[in-house]
């Protein structure tokens, strides 16, 4: 497979992702990352796949119905993918979550192998943690 291929494969692994969680299906989303994935988000540090999909399947119970996802920025080169995602929801509380990320995927053989969400933790604590 050349450099090119190899690119635009892990580009689209890392853009199904968010499009599967997007949708509120968490468990096909997982599919996607290795079971031994490292994984890190903000105020929570290093995780496993398994702390991942709990943390995602609470944020879904959070919603009215689901978080829209919309990619604003990539790049990408071999394995590595960076995402600039525009993040919003109406929540159950009737509040409505707004906010930007940047995630950072590590793909290898298909699969995600190394997934780092970055965003702003204020809006999050506010809609998920207060």
């Amino acid at each position: 497979m050349s450099n090119e291929s190899f690119t635009e494969n892990s580009r689209k692994i890392a853009l199904e992702y968010l499009i599967r969680v997007s949708s509120g299906e968490i468990d096909s989303a997982l599919e996607l990352v290795d079971e031994n994935a490292k994984v890190w988000f903000p105020d929570k540090g290093d995780m496993n796949r398994e702390e991942l999909r709990d943390i995602l399947k609470y944020a879904k119970s959070c919603f009215v119905d689901r978080i829209s996802l919309v990619p604003y920025g990539i790049t990408a080169e071999d394995e590595r993918v960076a995402v600039e995602v525009k993040g919003d929801a109406a929540l159950k509380s009737g509040a409505v979550y707004d906010n930007r990320y940047h995630f950072l995927f590590i793909v290898k053989n298909g699969l995600i192998v190394d997934l780092r969400e970055y965003l702003d933790t204020i809006p999050a604590q506010k809609a998920f943690w207060s």
